[in-house]
């Protein structure tokens, strides 16, 4: 990958773990998020999407945040295809996110 296809997220050095362990959890809804829908589990779709909707902001990761709420969205009506591409864009998302730490001002 090269370094303009990545998404830089600036954090504070103190929330860099609480971060970091964030995205690892994420990855790995993402691999339960496309087992539902191999599936049909939409609720599963719903309430995982839900989870991810609520907690991305807090830890600066907006976009993740979007396709969350976007995801949940089509689950609550199973359009199968929008999940698909929304699938898709959250793994793509996932794969370029580069966390780096705010240096303080001095």
């Amino acid at each position: 990958m090269k370094v303009d296809d990545l998404l830089t997220i600036s954090i504070s050095p103190d929330m860099l773990e609480l971060s970091e362990g964030y995205l690892i959890k994420r990855k790995g809804d993402l691999a339960a998020l496309k087992q539902a829908f191999r599936t049909n589990e939409f609720e599963t779709i719903e309430r995982l999407s839900h989870k991810t909707k609520g907690t991305a902001g807090g830890y600066g990761f907006d976009r993740l945040g979007r396709i969350a709420k976007d995801l949940e969205a089509a689950a609550k009506i199973k359009n199968t295809t929008q999940i698909e591409q929304l699938l898709r864009d959250l793994e793509n998302h996932l794969s370029r996110i580069q966390i780096i730490v705010k240096t303080p001002i001095q």
